[in-house]
């Protein structure tokens, strides 16, 4: 809504913002990994590396 209504994000904001979208991204794509190796099954390409910590 504040980039529609506002002026945007300032510099700082976008700073905070970033490390919170890095965070949800990692997050997320583990998650993604472990579910194709536990639930769907589905191989990764060296079974042998660690997904996620």
């Amino acid at each position: 809504m504040q980039i529609l209504h506002s002026n945007g994000f300032t510099e700082e904001e976008i700073n905070e913002k970033k490390a919170i979208v890095y965070n949800n991204l990692v997050t997320s794509m583990c998650t993604i990994l472990k579910a194709m190796d536990n639930v769907l099954h589905i191989p990764l390409e060296d079974s042998e590396k660690e997904v996620c910590p």
